[in-house]
């Protein structure tokens, strides 16, 4: 499909901080959640997660930053519902809601950058020329 990936230097830094979060919230989960028998099922929504982010940061072209968006977005639903108690479930209902909104949100612009550029990777002159 054409993906490209890269980092320029602000994007550097942005990985670093992203990364040193995702260290410290799996130390926690670590600590924290000790020998539950659902650890597995958590391990694998984490690292989802965790991969969704990291794409979308290191994803060039439009195709992949909207892959690592979404693959974060349904990843992190399971991480909202994980503990299976009423208060998540309920949250985890207003987190799917948004997400799937801001999802379909995303994807419209993107439709339309791609529609204005005719392309999944526009160069910034392109995209700094976009109408209101």
């Amino acid at each position: 499909m054409g993906a490209r990936f890269g980092l320029d230097g602000n994007g550097r830094v942005f990985l670093l901080f992203t990364a040193v979060l995702w260290l410290v919230a799996g130390l926690q989960a670590a600590l924290t959640m000790g020998s539950d028998p659902r650890m597995g099922r958590f391990r694998l929504l984490f690292l989802l997660a965790m991969a969704g982010n990291l794409l979308l940061i290191v994803g060039q072209d439009l195709a992949s930053f909207y892959l690592g968006f979404s693959l974060m977005g349904l990843a992190a639903y399971g991480l909202v519902i994980h503990s299976g108690e009423p208060a998540a479930l309920r949250a985890g209902r207003v987190y799917l809601a948004m997400t799937l909104v801001a999802e379909l949100a995303l994807f419209a612009a993107l439709v339309l950058i791609v529609r204005h550029t005719g392309t999944l990777v526009p160069e910034p002159h392109q995209l700094a020329s976009l109408s209101d």
